[in-house]
């Protein structure tokens, strides 16, 4: 009797344990499919669903309820383990910190029905790689995606209209952003710690931008503003954003060269821009607010034109090595600055002004070939560590362009700028009748590469030429050459997404009426291309022409290839390349390239 009691107790001790194991030791079906681990409510009527896979579905209908609590969770047991989350259509809202440090957390599909995303929705989730928000959504709280380090891709919907403070701060792995048209505002810091990020474009509609939006962006070296926007710029070129009505510079990157028109540089404007060396403040420059220059660690070179020191505290050159970075000052002023509160904490001011020699333009004592590349890389966007822009500017016009260069070149040919003074053109002309710039439509085939001749013609000889190239998305360069010598200098470069920089001049004072400079590019998709060829100017003796803007069509088809001349054809034409050698005999070895067939210019 002793015996069938114990055994019934052990029976019925191995029930109690098996009840008393962990759910996930039996979360799988008998087919293999993830079962349920785990499940709870997430808001008046919403659910969510745990799988053994470690994937959660929220479902139900309306909003999801917030978890403004730090030590609250959507789930304490599996908030850590999850990887992806289903958000279904009924849902209508995200709530605040909802997912706050699901720090595997890798995919999010948010569906259709949700219109909010709540403050720190997703804050501090490590792994979150690449998210779609939809349409629906038409707001998204502060910090939602804060210090998401492996977001890589995400895609704003252009149902938004702000971009909430710190909506992206520290997301260090997002090297691309889109900011749609329709957007209106950018919160403080939105972007800020973003250090994989390379450029970013402002759309028109944005009317409201914050403090330190681009703040510590380490890589960033490109920023333009939508030229149809009325309440900010990016004139010049100057890789920034400028708030137009009153000339202030709200945000920069290392590429930025702050221009003469500048009357003010906003709080947090140059945040942690580790990648500036060296900085120029034009003299219409008044104030420089809080942190404006804080923590650039590679500032090696500051030249301030004001005679009159501006009144700034401490903390806009914060962190700052002023042991290490010289501070360039006017003639005369270096007593003022070393006086001067948030200024005199720079151990080497030195003065420029009537110091400085003109064209010297890397500050070596000397005018010769290395400051004539030194202003070309400045033209191109990429100025030496070392650079005075008061020596480069050569023709003393507030701009730095070909006509320095031009003029940089007489002076280490002839000792100065314009060594035939008398008979220099009047400086900053517009007008066609002097010189212009165009280009014949063309029509090619898909996929296929063609080359445009683009003609620089002028009614008088000149030494030096630049333009920009604006390129429709679906054209890409393949190769830029121009009539040059090896001993001239010719570059082009991308100094944006979209815009092609081409610059020429001789370093021997060689002087042409007529240029010529073949693009070659490659259509990806068919269609009619408008190409825009403007900012022209052609220079001679330190003075500019602007050109008026041109442009040219291309007509991109599958059964189009450009001009196709049969030796039949040819009998019939003269045909002849840009050197005057007819081709009329020997077709069939014609190259691609430009020709003149019955006086006029072809391309094949």
């Amino acid at each position: 009797m002793n015996n069938k009691f114990d055994c019934s107790s052990k029976t019925l001790l191995i029930c109690l344990l098996v009840w008393l194991l962990p759910s996930s030791i039996w979360a799988q079906t008998n087919d293999g499919d993830p079962s349920v681990v785990a499940t709870g409510s997430c808001g008046e009527s919403v659910t969510y669903t745990i799988y053994s896979d470690m994937s959660m579905v929220i479902s139900g209908t309306g909003e999801m309820k917030d978890y403004v609590d730090a030590d609250l969770h959507i789930d304490d047991d599996y908030y850590q383990k999850i990887k992806n989350v289903s958000i279904e259509e009924g849902v209508t809202s995200i709530g605040e910190f909802a997912f706050y440090y699901c720090t595997s957390l890798t995919t999010v599909t948010i569906g259709n029905g949700v219109t909010h995303i709540g403050n720190a929705a997703f804050n501090e989730c490590y792994s979150l790689a690449s998210v779609t928000i939809p349409n629906s959504v038409t707001e998204i709280g502060s910090g939602a995606f804060n210090l998401c380090s492996g977001l890589s891709s995400v895609e704003i919907p252009g149902s938004l209209t702000v971009l909430s403070p710190a909506l992206f701060f520290g997301c260090t792995s997002l090297a691309s952003i889109t900011i749609p048209e329709g957007v209106t505002e950018i919160g403080d810091a939105a972007f800020e710690w973003c250090t994989s990020l390379t450029s970013v474009s402002i759309p028109a509609s944005v009317q409201s931008i914050g403090e330190g939006v681009f703040g510590s962006c380490t890589n960033l070296s490109s920023i333009t503003v939508d030229a149809a926007n009325t309440v900010y710029d990016s004139r010049d070129n100057c890789n920034a954003i400028i708030e137009t009505s009153t000339n202030t510079l709200i945000a920069g990157c290392m590429s930025t060269i702050i221009p003469a028109s500048v009357t003010a540089i906003g709080g947090y404007a140059f945040y942690e821009c580790t990648g500036l060396t060296s900085v120029t403040i034009g003299n219409e420059v008044i104030a420089i607010e809080d942190y404006a220059f804080a923590n650039c660690k590679g500032l090696t070179s500051i030249t301030v034109e004001n005679e009159t020191p501006i009144s700034i505290s401490q903390k806009a050159f914060l962190n700052v090595d002023k042991a290490a970075c010289t501070l360039y000052v006017p003639a005369g002023s270096k007593s003022a600055y070393e006086s001067a509160e948030g200024w005199k904490e720079f151990e080497n001011i030195e003065e420029t002004g009537e110091d400085y020699v003109l064209g010297d333009a890397n500050n070596d004592g000397r005018v010769n070939v290395s400051d004539f590349t030194a202003i070309a890389n400045c033209i191109m966007g990429t100025p030496p560590a070392t650079f005075v822009e008061m020596a480069a500017d050569v023709n003393v016009d507030g701009t730095i362009n070909v006509a320095d260069l031009t003029g940089v070149a007489n002076i280490i040919l002839h000792g100065s700028a314009e060594p035939n003074a008398s008979n220099a053109k009047t400086r900053n002309i517009v007008a066609s009748e002097y010189a212009n710039i165009e280009a014949n439509d063309v029509t090619i085939a898909l996929d296929e590469e063609f080359t445009v001749a683009i003609y620089i013609n002028g009614n008088f000889e000149y030494s030096g030429y630049q333009f920009d190239i604006a390129l429709p998305e679906g054209l890409v360069v393949k190769d830029v050459s121009g009539q040059t010598t090896s001993s001239d200098l010719f570059l082009s470069d991308m100094i944006n997404d979209n815009t092609l920089r081409v610059l020429y001049a001789s370093t021997t004072g060689e002087v042409a009426e007529s240029s010529v400079v073949y693009l070659t590019l490659v259509a990806d998709d068919e269609g009619i291309y408008n190409i825009d060829i403007d900012n022209a100017i052609v220079s001679v003796n330190a003075s500019q022409y602007v050109m008026s803007k041109s442009s040219f069509l291309a007509s991109v088809g599958n059964n189009t290839t450009g001009i196709s001349l049969s030796n039949e054809q040819a009998a019939n034409n003269e045909v002849y390349d840009l050197a005057g050698k007819m081709w009329n005999d020997d077709m069939s070895r014609l190259p691609k390239g430009v020709y003149i067939i019955n006086g006029k210019k072809v391309i094949k």
